[in-house]
């Protein structure tokens, strides 16, 4: 795919040469700029063309998770109805991408601030997130907040 970025540089630079020495003032700028607009649209298919290449991502909506606080501390709550509810995925896949929402998740409850025992905190969120040829939109984990099952 470079091979493709450098062929057309150098023919981008050859046409900027050839505008740079027929042309002067006003007619050299206008020419150069419209060149300009020319050059985005063909970087941005070959990046394109690039990404198709490398595999499709796969772009999920946004999960959210149920952290409860007990005794031992704060816990993540499974996340299995979400997993189970992307029916194309093989099972494999499912199994995958289940565990890694829930390591993820159970690393974010770093972001919860208890104070006394209480959980201050009431949601914490990360967008964007990527799991190989998986983008998901955003991972949240709010806390349920039932007051039995504070310390």
């Amino acid at each position: 795919m470079s091979c493709h970025y450098l062929k057309l540089t150098n023919v981008f630079m050859e046409v900027i040469s050839d505008i740079s020495e027929s042309f002067e003032g006003e007619i050299k700028f206008d020419l150069l700029e419209h060149f300009n607009q020319t050059c985005k649209p063909m970087y941005k298919f070959l990046d394109k063309l690039q990404k198709r290449k490398n595999g499709v991502n796969y772009t999920l909506p946004a999960v959210v998770i149920g952290a409860t606080m007990g005794a031992t501390g704060l816990t993540i709550k499974e996340s299995k109805e979400y997993v189970d509810s992307l029916e194309l995925l093989p099972h494999v896949l499912k199994a995958m991408l289940h565990d890694f929402i829930h390591l993820f998740a159970t690393n974010m409850l770093s972001a919860f601030l208890v104070i006394d025992g209480r959980v201050v905190t009431r949601e914490a969120r990360f967008t964007n997130v990527s799991c190989g040829k998986f983008v998901i939109k955003s991972i949240t984990v709010n806390l349920i907040s039932d007051e039995s099952q504070l310390l």
